[in-house]
Parts: C-alpha cells; sequence; structure tokens
C-alpha cells in the first residue's frame, strides 16, 4: 500500500465526519516521524522528518495487542514527554481499555481502566490530554472527567488500574446534548462550540488549580476579511513545539464542515 492510497483512505474517512463510523488516526511521534493507524486493518510507518517524503518506504508496524480500531468514537493523543500514544475507545468489544503504543519500541500494550458505576460513556465522550501531568480530561454529558496516567507512560501497568474521577459540573453550559470542542494549551483546556457563546469565544478550564475562569476568553480575528473561529463543532489538536522543554501555546481548529482551519495563539488571544 502507498502513502497516497493511505493518506486517501484516511482522508475520505475523516472527511466523511460519521460519528457512527470508526476512523483511523494519523500520528507524529514526538521525534516528527509520521504514522498511520487503523488503515484497512493495520498500521504505519512513514519515516521521520528528516527522510526523504517525496519518496517515502512506508512499513507495517507490529499487529500484536492492536486494537481493532473499531470503535464508534476512536480518539488518540500524544505523549510528548514519554513518546507514547494513547488510543481510547479503539476496540469496540473492550471500550473502556485505553492501548499504548511506544513509539520507540514499537510495541503495543493494554491498560485496563476500573470499572465503575461513576464514570464517562466511552462512546460519547470528547477527551484531551495535559502534557504536563499525563492526564486525561473528557467531557461527558454535563460532567467533566480525568483520568490520570501519570505513572502509565510507554507501557500499561497490571496493579492498581486507574480510574475515572468526576473533575466538576461543566460550568460553561447545563445543555448536557452540548457537542464539546477542547483545544488544549498553556495547561489550560479551551471549550469550544458551547451554546449561547459568540464568535471567537472559549471558555477555560485551568488544569494545575482545577478552575473554571467565570468568563469566555474571546480570541479576535487578526484579519479584517475573515472572522474568527465560529460556534460549530470540530475537531481540535494542540500544535507542539519542537523544543518538550517549551509548552505549546496554540491549538488549531477544524469545522466539521472543513470551511476553515483556525489557528488559535493564547501568547497574544488572537486566531488566524
Amino acid at each position: 500500500m502507498t502513502v497516497a492510497t493511505i493518506l486517501t483512505v484516511a482522508a475520505a474517512i475523516a472527511a466523511a465526519a460519521m460519528p457512527a463510523a470508526a476512523a483511523p488516526c494519523p500520528m507524529f511521534d514526538s521525534d516528527g516521524g509520521l504514522y498511520f493507524f487503523g488503515v484497512a486493518g493495520a498500521d504505519y510507518s512513514a519515516g521521520s522528518a528528516s527522510s526523504a517524503w517525496a519518496s517515502p518506504q512506508l512499513t507495517a508496524l507490529t499487529s500484536s495487542g492492536r486494537p481493532a480500531f473499531d470503535g464508534n468514537n476512536t480518539q488518540c493523543f500524544l505523549s510528548q514527554y514519554y513518546n507514547s500514544m494513547y488510543v481510547l475507545h479503539g476496540d469496540a468489544a473492550n471500550p473502556t481499555n485505553v492501548y499504548i503504543f511506544d513509539f520507540t519500541q514499537k510495541t503495543w500494550s493494554t491498560q485496563t481502566v476500573a470499572s465503575s458505576s461513576a464514570a464517562p460513556n466511552p462512546a460519547t465522550l470528547t477527551a484531551s490530554i495535559d502534557r504536563d501531568t499525563n492526564v486525561f480530561y473528557a467531557y461527558d454529558a454535563g460532567y467533566l472527567w480525568y483520568l490520570s496516567f501519570a505513572s502509565i507512560t510507554t507501557t500499561a501497568v497490571t496493579a492498581s488500574p486507574p480510574a475515572w474521577v468526576q473533575a466538576s459540573t461543566f460550568a460553561p453550559t447545563s445543555d448536557t446534548a452540548y457537542s464539546a470542542v477542547i483545544g488544549a494549551a498553556h495547561n489550560h483546556l479551551h471549550f469550544l462550540n458551547v451554546p449561547g457563546s459568540a464568535v471567537g469565544d472559549a471558555y477555560i478550564y485551568v488544569i494545575h488549580y482545577a478552575y473554571w475562569q467565570p468568563a469566555a476568553q474571546n480570541y479576535p480575528s487578526t484579519s479584517s476579511a475573515l472572522a474568527s473561529f465560529p460556534v460549530q463543532p470540530g475537531q481540535a489538536a494542540t500544535i507542539w513545539n519542537t523544543n518538550s522543554t517549551i509548552q505549546p501555546a496554540a491549538f488549531a481548529f477544524i469545522p466539521d464542515d472543513g470551511s476553515y482551519t483556525y489557528i488559535v495563539d493564547t501568547n497574544t488571544n488572537a486566531t488566524t
């Protein structure tokens, strides 16, 4: 399978934006290597950023221990410090498991999560990960939850599996049908698409203080020809700094209609 074919398949599935369909995970590792997970039943490495991507060599990755990538709400996250990828809801048969791919060793392991009557629904949650603490945060049905991977980095542990913990009610809105969009930057979670918010508004949860800022932060557009990001569902992705000692300060937001890509800079409080 060629890179072009993989990109075409991945783009086609992602562009469909169907919440009931499984989706692949394109992913960069901490060193800028490019990977494609969950494409046509397999996973691939396309080489490092220093390689000649004009003529890349695809390498199939191990299938041992990998998730099926058949969940209806699969979400993948890079742990920059530990050069690992975590996959939530990657296996429909085991929806609460978290699958860990170690980019250095090219191996998979499976982390079970302690069962609880109080936990977010893996089929509907929207998650993000805090870079510094290695803790997941997730919105689901009116609540903010967290799952600590502080001591789970590149491989799963068998003793004392972690559990989801309720962090707070969701302060920005009581509408439990809220379709969450979470942009992570500067150890803050920025919630977009909140009902009743204005164009360019983000409601902010300060992770290290477990604190909701009392009012929305507006990120106006730097362009007179284009408004800031709309109040629409979509996807957000942290823009990592290549120097892992520098906290990422920006995230990208892509509405589900694919109309634009918005870059939100939390240093300048502006959107481009």
